[in-house]
């Protein structure tokens, strides 16, 4: 009777002493994998003495709930649309058999759209319209392809330093002279000829209309903009192909400055695109185009080149067989577009022009 009671008092004092563990767990990277401005899928490892929930979450996490053990997590963050550096979390709430919780936070940083190129940096900015939107490049490209050779003269070469218009002291007729210093660089981008910028070594009509969207020179994921592209910033552009009349214009497109009555190269920097008149290269000659108060009243645009192109990867056949692309060009007349219109129109093939470069 006496070891019968004692064999009870032992086994009350085992119980008695027995506790559900407090609920803990971890969440961890499962690489090192860095989180870019357009975001992603990343995975996390989540170890955990208990059940657990996702909980406040501003991306998909999958699972969003488990047992105790190990498990991976699939996290995807959304893209940064915004101009500034933005954090994404999800909390894990870690929950034991008494009811007792814990949590853990895990917060993931996306920086700030920008573009990391052939060792320069560039401005980059989400332009969206009707819920469909770009990442657009907010300078013009100045990165030089392997094997190429940067030309000063543009009758020779597929790429040219850019250059300035100006009319000398004492004359009338506008002059131009390549810029070859990095500032000038920086800022205008190099000219390409749409061959080069396109990936190709020819440009015919038998192959042009064969480039839409191409990333041609871009880096990966980023692509030659299309026709497309372009209308939704300026909201204007000339008939192509079988079309039987150029598109409607578009007053609500992203560039269009409503006073103007136009998308203007004054509007595209008060949204932030920076339209960069850099100038042209047309028949084997730097086109000597200058806007002063002749042509515009945006006098923080004086000195730079009243015609310039950014490159579309659209192509067109004329009816006569002839091979041309597109691209967005300014024109200023200072009757009608004292500010700079913007507008979609036909590129020669065998010239030079700027290149800005999208993604999704």
């Amino acid at each position: 009777m006496k070891k019968s009671l004692l064999f009870l008092s032992v086994l009350a004092l085992t119980c008695a002493c027995t506790k559900t563990p407090a609920p803990e767990g971890s969440v961890t990277a499962a690489d090192e994998a860095s989180v870019a401005f357009y975001g992603g899928e990343f995975y996390y490892n989540l170890e955990s003495n208990c059940d657990w929930t996702v909980t406040n979450a501003t991306v998909d996490v999958v699972p969003m709930s488990g047992v105790s053990g190990s498990s991976r997590l699939t996290v995807t963050v959304p893209s940064n649309k915004s101009d500034e550096e933005v954090t994404e979390s999800f909390t894990v709430v870690f929950k034991n058999a008494d009811g007792l919780t814990s949590e853990m936070t895990v917060n993931i940083k996306v920086p700030a759209p920008s573009l990391e190129y052939g060792g320069a940096t560039y401005g980059v900015k989400y332009f969206e319209k009707d819920g469909k939107g770009l990442y657009w490049m907010t300078e013009n490209l100045h990165y030089v392809p392997s094997g190429v050779t940067v030309s000063d003269n543009p009758a020779e070469g597929s790429m040219f330093y850019p250059y300035k218009s100006y009319i000398p002291e004492g004359q009338t007729k506008v002059s131009v002279a390549a810029l070859k210093d990095d500032d000038s660089i920086n800022t205008l981008g190099y000219l390409y000829t749409p061959a080069l910028a396109l990936g190709q070594k020819e440009i015919t009509p038998d192959n042009v209309r064969s480039f839409e969207g191409t990333q041609g020179i871009c880096p990966e994921g980023w692509y030659i903009p299309t026709r497309e592209d372009f209308f939704a910033l300026c909201g204007s552009a000339v008939k192509i192909n079988d079309e039987s009349a150029a598109p409607e214009e578009d007053p609500k497109s992203l560039l269009w400055d409503e006073a103007a009555g136009y998308a203007s190269v004054k509007n595209s920097y008060a949204v932030g695109f920076n339209y960069t008149p850099a100038g042209y290269v047309n028949a084997g000659k730097y086109l000597g185009n200058l806007i002063n108060e002749k042509n515009s009243n945006v006098k923080d645009l004086y000195g730079l080149n009243s015609l310039s192109y950014l490159l579309c990867s659209t192509g067109h056949v004329t009816a006569k067989g002839v091979a041309q692309l597109t691209g967005m060009m300014s024109t200023f007349t200072l009757a009608k577009y004292p500010e700079g219109r913007l507008n979609v129109s036909l590129v020669n093939v065998k010239t030079g022009v700027s290149v800005r470069c999208v993604r999704k």
